[in-house]
């Protein structure tokens, strides 16, 4: 572990090689003590829609080794403790070749090793967790997301009280480790031809189907997705037409969470975001057996 301050690191990240630049956090490829690193800094507090700052301290554990993640040398407090930075060893890598089925399925086979980490309730990963039964959980975070909706959201306001009956397809489901935040960016391919998973700050203890959210958000085609889909289906052994009833849902309420957070926290223009309610609302139609 290292030994640097709060001083240290936002001089790194004046002077470092910017990565990305998200919502919540900023990331910088940097040199500490000699040490290849990248610098994560958190950005945006907020009690509602903030995350796990620096999963990976509590996911390396649990994983013990099933999925390479990057090492964590040290989370670092601002000057009023509030965690505000964490180091990591630096892997040189590219983005995978999502067009390769190979790399597909390694996709797939990777989701299922971070699922195959049982919990005993829903909630944050080294947090408090809830014992509530799956379904009301789910239906409690999805009815606060239609309420904060503006009055042009139109049915997708009332989308839990119309989904209620159809959460029972979570009633067997058990909570386990979730990444919480599948996307083309989160994904590495090293120099040795291995995948790297990235950016554990929404890890979860969620149920499986979440972590099938963003696959067909501006990243997989139908065609692809439905290559990791039938790989983990395969392997698992979930009923097909139960698991794709629980990622449509669940899709329906990342799309309304996206929507709120972009608009209600981050500030952004509505317009900017009407695709997620145009999405919602398809998927809405799909759950309740209509036309998409």
């Amino acid at each position: 572990m290292g030994e640097w301050t709060h001083h240290d690191l936002r001089r790194l990240c004046a002077t470092g090689r910017p990565i990305t630049k998200g919502p919540l956090n900023d990331t910088y490829a940097a040199t500490l003590g000699g040490r290849a690193v990248f610098v994560r800094h958190r950005v945006l507090d907020d009690p509602c829609y903030g995350q796990t700052f620096a999963g990976e301290r509590h996911v390396g554990p649990l994983l013990s080794g099933r999925v390479r993640v990057p090492e964590i040398l040290q989370v670092v407090a601002d000057e009023r403790g509030v965690d505000r930075f964490a180091v990591f060893e630096f892997v040189d890598g590219h983005a995978p070749d999502w067009d390769d089925p190979e790399v597909l399925t390694a996709l797939a086979d990777r989701l299922l090793d971070v699922h195959a980490i049982p919990a005993d309730g829903l909630g944050d990963v080294g947090g408090p967790l809830s014992r509530t039964a799956v379904p009301e959980h789910l239906l409690g975070l999805l009815r606060r997301e239609c309420e904060l909706l503006p009055a042009h959201a139109g049915p997708l306001r009332g989308a839990a009280d119309l989904l209620t009956g159809a959460m029972t397809c979570f009633e067997k489901e058990e909570p386990c480790l979730c990444h919480g935040d599948v996307h083309r960016g989160n994904w590495l391919v090293d120099r040795a031809g291995e995948l790297w998973t990235l950016d554990w700050e929404a890890a979860r203890f969620r149920v499986a189907a979440a972590d099938f959210n963003q696959m067909r958000a501006g990243w997989l085609t139908a065609e692809q997705e439905e290559i990791v889909l039938s790989r983990y289906l395969e392997r698992s052994g979930r009923d097909r037409a139960v698991f794709t009833r629980q990622i449509a849902i669940l899709r329906l309420l990342w799309h309304l969470r996206t929507y709120n957070f972009q608009v209600l926290v981050r500030g952004c223009s509505p317009r900017r975001h009407l695709e997620n309610l145009g999405a919602a609302c398809a998927l809405l139609g799909e759950v309740l057996g209509e036309s998409p």
